[in-house]
């Protein structure tokens, strides 16, 4: 009995890993038609390190698939106008940002990074100005802009369904206000959505479609009272 629990405990992350590499795989691959060559990655800085309300770096990445290559132009930018403070370690260690960078290495090998990570407490207004800053100093870049974001948090699986139309349709609004006052039972970052909607608007990309979308409580084997919900959302120029 006590030999069936640690495998049951093992076997339970190795799903929800599973789970969550094939979503971003498909969502990579999909993205990597449009070749481009800068990809902007937004992600929460969840445990709030550091003063800065925002953060990014300058020094390529080491990936299985090679080293990935920083936008240290744009990045350069970034820095200078006060926008970001920089740490290297932070990025790092946020799996927001480090997770992806292996898929977009593997997927998009001539495209160059540009990490942000987001304090929670950015705020709508200094989230709009993000995005608007974003599609600026990219300029005539043929870039891309993800948003690393988790969706409904803690909930059992039909609450957290629920929640997500209500987060679906404000994106599809683009109710930026709405969003901003979104707590962990609809997602983890509005800084990073609303910065993500407002370049999105910037550059008329106003259709979007649902690759996926996916709860942890619906894996077998995993508890589905205390869910966490994903979604890969491709949004597309007029």
């Amino acid at each position: 009995m006590k030999l069936f629990m640690k495998t049951r405990l093992m076997l339970i992350p190795c799903i929800l890993f599973i789970l969550i590499i094939l979503l971003i795989s498909r969502f990579f691959k999909v993205l990597s038609v449009q070749k481009p060559d800068m990809i902007v990655i937004i992600g929460p800085n969840h445990r709030r390190i550091g003063q800065k309300e925002l953060y990014t770096g300058y020094l390529d990445w080491k990936t299985p698939f090679g080293t990935m290559e920083s936008d240290s132009e744009t990045v350069g930018r970034i820095i200078s106008d006060d926008i970001a403070g920089v740490s290297h370690k932070l990025l790092e260690e946020e799996h927001s940002v480090s997770a992806l960078v292996p898929y977009i290495k593997y997927y998009m090998p001539d495209t160059r990074i540009v990490p942000l990570l987001v304090h929670g407490n950015l705020g709508l207004k200094k989230s709009i100005e993000l995005g608007r800053k974003i599609e600026r100093l990219a300029g005539d870049k043929n870039y891309v802009v993800v948003a690393s974001v988790d969706f409904s948090h803690y909930l059992p699986a039909e609450e957290a369904d629920r929640m997500d139309k209500i987060t679906l349709a404000a994106i599809k609004k683009k109710d930026l206000y709405s969003i901003s006052l979104m707590g962990n039972g609809n997602l983890d970052s509005p800084p990073a959505v609303i910065s993500l909607l407002t370049a999105m608007d910037c550059t008329r990309s106003e259709d979007f479609t649902v690759l996926e979308h996916n709860n942890s409580g619906k894996m077998p084997g995993i508890r589905s009272d205390s869910t966490t919900s994903y979604f890969s959302i491709v949004f597309f120029e007029k």
